[in-house]
């Protein structure tokens, strides 16, 4: 978790870093309030000094509003470049007028200033003394403001209670949605991936829809099913002083919502200290915000209004909702500790009932995979089938994941290109089975040039891309050691078909590989291509083609290139490919005009856990890798699961030496996951001493598993984790032969 979150994309004022937020997390040291600004970026339409007199009256049904943000041009961040506090003061622009154009159009009776009226002459607000209040309002600079009930103690129900107020005053019956707190001090119920949540993970108040709330006795009461993670809107998190701290704790519980709410694009917190609030949104290409001393000016009582006006009226949509996704209420049931005892309660979350791509609904059957976090891909992957397949009789696979668009090719051209070349073994979508959506610079956060924003603060853009894939049970539901040595042994002969025909995969790992249908006969598949890429000439690639010993004089004998290097050669186009490769030039970013094809890419390939000693430790992704990811794929299956038979769970706990593979400095990992898998004693050890105990109970099984990992191990050792590498030869063959 920490390692994820200290990658989130978080760029200290001032400063350029591989961030995309407006200060650094992992500083500690306090931040000042954001610098100001302009007066008609804050005010919008309501900067004139006309306005209205009248009190407003909230509309019963407010409209649908409007939440694109501002566009945001080349010129205009060059403008902001020059100012000193870059990233701060863009975000603080999109972020600030997202939320005015959504509060705008939430209501259209809503005016910011009458607003402030309003809440003065409700008591709630105390302008400052020794000037009017038309002529406060009007000065961005006056000071002297003050909240009449401003949360004290400074505590979670106090100012969610302060907030309600605020929020009820200035809509009144047409709020949406209100402010609660968690029922226990235990961990936040419906937290995806922890049966029994985690404390830390408790946010200090909620956003809940306005069906939370019971009618008893002529008051509101909250009805505690609805408080839960899949149910609540926007997350936050209240300390005294702590800014940092505050926005620290506010990523934690921003990650745990959207790996619960799948049906999210992105997500939103709110952090309050007592002079400062802030906004926190989450996509896909990492964390942005604002924050405002929301108190002490003119300027920050208007920033707080509207925000509190946004939270209680605006539209799911711009909190990151997507529409696309058709939700059902389902009840879930989970145990709870309050006071010492557990109590099993049941809670109201939500299930995904149907997602739409195109033209065409897909009907949910459950999630196959959910690999949403921070940033990132943030891959989800479910069992679906087609609407009118009432028998289901034909399930498919709905992927959904965003790209990297800095990549020179993506994912639908590589199964294009694969198709056209007759790849065995690996699942591909058809081109009517892929959608493309929008992106988060552009669709999200509203940046007009994509391009330049990415190569100036080193963010990756990513678009949202959906792919529809024939259905295969995943690895984990194996029969028997035959079954799952069948599964990769087809997984390898796809890898092999597809560089065969000059693609890499460089993403293989367990949730990567497939059986063969329901009956468990056959060879498996391999599927998931976002990370290949083109390996050059293959006749300057031939597998067993040696490379120096020596580290000093080793120079390139071909292989895989990285996306955005331009190739030294060109791949192979044989003439029968060229009307498959026309086509497929249709789903490539490379098309794009050169300003958007430069756009900032991250380096890693891989997954973690399987990722090649040499991937971690720098070195450049070649064919020996991803063999090397193979034999993890299978070393790694005892530790994760508690049985080698069906109805397998996953195991409880994962040893400390393996988790160290996969924290902190990437370098780091790759040592030490060397230095077990390159000492025979070593790896053998750490499998027949803490691998789960169902496995080491069946010890034909066990003894015959580990006499099959021996033999692919002995393969890789003299490529893979030889301290002193007498050969880099290597083939499929070589690891095909002993499966």
């Amino acid at each position: 978790m920490k390692r994820e979150l200290e990658n989130q994309h978080v760029a200290r004022a001032g400063k350029r870093t591989s961030c995309s937020s407006s200060s650094s997390t992992t500083s500690r040291k306090p931040t000042s309030s954001t610098p100001p600004i302009p007066q008609a970026e804050i005010s919008g339409v309501e900067s004139s000094n006309t306005t209205r007199q009248t009190t407003p009256e909230p509309s019963a049904d407010p409209p649908k509003p409007n939440v694109t943000p501002k566009r945001r041009t080349s010129a205009s961040i060059e403008t902001a470049t020059t100012k000193g506090d870059t990233m701060r003061q863009d975000i603080q622009h999109e972020l600030i007028d997202a939320i005015r154009l959504a509060t705008e159009a939430s209501n259209e009776s809503f005016n910011v200033f009458d607003a402030v009226k309003l809440l003065v002459q409700k008591r709630h607000l105390v302008p400052p003394k020794g000037s009017s209040l038309q002529k406060a309002i009007n000065d961005p600079s006056m000071v002297g403001w003050r909240w009449r009930q401003k949360p004290d103690p400074f505590k979670d129900q106090a100012v969610a209670d302060f907030l309600n107020q605020v929020c009820a005053c200035l809509n009144g019956q047409s709020i949406l949605r209100s402010f609660a707190t968690p029922e226990f001090r235990a961990a936040y119920p419906l937290l995806y991936g922890y049966e029994h949540g985690r404390e830390d993970l408790r946010p200090d108040f909620i956003l809940l829809p306005k069906e939370a709330w019971l009618q008893v006795n002529r008051c509101q009461e909250l009805n505690q099913a609805f408080n839960n993670y899949q149910k609540c809107i926007v997350v936050g998190e209240c300390k005294f002083t702590d800014v940092n701290e505050a926005r620290w704790q506010l990523y934690k519980y921003i990650r745990g919502l959207k790996r619960s709410q799948l049906w999210r694009r992105f997500a939103v917190g709110v952090y309050i200290t007592q002079s400062t609030c802030g906004v926190v949104r989450a996509d896909q290409s990492g964390i942005e915000y604002t924050d405002f001393a929301w108190s002490e000016t003119s300027t920050d009582v208007i920033k707080f209004v509207r925000l509190l006006n946004w939270l209680s009226v605006g539209s799911l949509e711009s909190f990151g909702f997507d529409n696309t996704f058709a939700l059902v209420p389902s009840q879930r049931h989970t145990s709870r500790p309050p006071n010492g005892k557990t109590i099993r309660t049941e809670y109201t979350g939500c299930d995904i009932a149907s997602i739409t791509c195109g033209s065409t609904k897909y009907l949910v059957d459950s999630l196959l995979y959910n690999g949403v976090a921070i940033r990132g891909r943030g891959t989800k992957v479910f069992r679906v089938h087609n609407e009118d397949d009432t028998a289901k009789a034909n399930p498919k696979a709905l992927k959904i994941m965003w790209q990297d668009t800095g990549r020179v090719h993506n994912e639908a051209y590589f199964h294009e290109l694969a198709r056209s070349r007759g790849v065995q073994n690996v699942l591909l979508a058809d081109e009517t089975c892929h959608y493309t959506l929008s992106d988060t610079i552009n669709g999200i956060r509203g940046f007009d040039s994509v391009g330049g924003y990415c190569r100036k603060f080193h963010v990756e853009n990513r678009q949202e891309t959906r792919l529809v894939l024939p259905y295969h049970q995943p690895l984990k539901y194996f029969k028997d050691l035959d079954d799952l040595v069948r599964g990769l042994l087809g997984a390898i002969k796809g890898h092999r078909s597809l560089y065969e025909a000059s693609i890499l995969h460089r993403d293989v790992s367990e949730r990567n590989v497939l059986l063969n249908g329901s009956n468990g006969l056959g060879e498996g598949w391999l599927i998931d291509l976002d990370m290949a890429c083109l390996v050059e000439d293959r006749d300057d690639q031939a597998p067993s083609t040696p490379e120096p010993d020596s580290r000093k004089s080793r120079k390139r004998r071909g292989g895989p290139l990285l996306d955005g290097t331009p190739p030294r050669k060109k791949p192979v186009r044989r003439e029968s490919d060229k009307a498959a490769n026309e086509t497929a030039d249709l789903y490539s970013t490379s098309s794009k005009s050169a300003e958007e094809s430069e756009g900032f890419k991250g380096p890693k390939t891989g997954t973690v856990p399987y990722m090649a000693c040499g991937v971690l430790r720098g070195e450049e992704h070649s064919l020996k890798h991803d063999l090397e990811s193979f034999f993890y794929v299978l070393y790694l299956i005892p530790f994760t699961y508690d049985t080698p038979f069906q109805g397998r769970q996953s195991s409880k706990g994962i040893p400390e030496v393996i988790n160290n593979w996969c924290r902190g400095d990437l370098q780091q990992c790759g040592d030490l996951k060397k230095g077990v898998m390159g000492t025979p004693d070593r790896m053998l050890r750490l499998l027949t001493e803490q691998s789960a105990k169902g496995w080491r109970d069946e010890p034909e099984i066990f003894t015959q598993y580990l006499g099959l990992l021996w033999k692919l191990w002995k393969v890789l050792l003299p490529v893979a984790w030889a301290f002193s590498f007498d050969s880099t030869n290597i083939s499929h063959e070589d690891i095909i032969q002993p499966l």
